[in-house]
């Protein structure tokens, strides 16, 4: 079996939505009821490439934010991840709920 990331377009897509939730956390984006654009980022990436990838695009789209908006890096990193692991799984347990609601 070969790992995904071994094709040139999927990486492309995945560094290309990282760089799309890095640009949404450097606007500061944010919906009414308070709820940041980061869970909606990591939940996209979730469906664009599964957890473990969507976990990466989230690490890379933390570390871009970083090095574009300066700071300490491993506070921000280090919250960023967790966040986008929070999110990501609570899109992976939606999914596995309506999977079996359907069957």
């Amino acid at each position: 079996m070969r790992f995904p990331l071994y094709e040139p377009a999927r990486i492309h897509r995945l560094l290309a939505a990282a760089a799309l939730v890095a640009a949404l956390w450097g606007v500061r984006a944010e919906l009414p009821a308070g709820f940041t654009l980061h869970f909606l980022g990591a939940a996209l990436l979730y469906l664009m490439f599964g957890a473990p990838l969507a976990l990466a695009g989230m690490g890379v789209a933390a570390a871009l934010a970083c090095a574009l908006g300066g700071g300490d890096w491993a506070p921000k990193v280090t919250t960023a991840v967790i966040n986008a692991a929070i999110g990501i799984e609570i899109r992976a347990l939606t999914a596995s709920v309506a999977r079996r609601s359907v069957q």
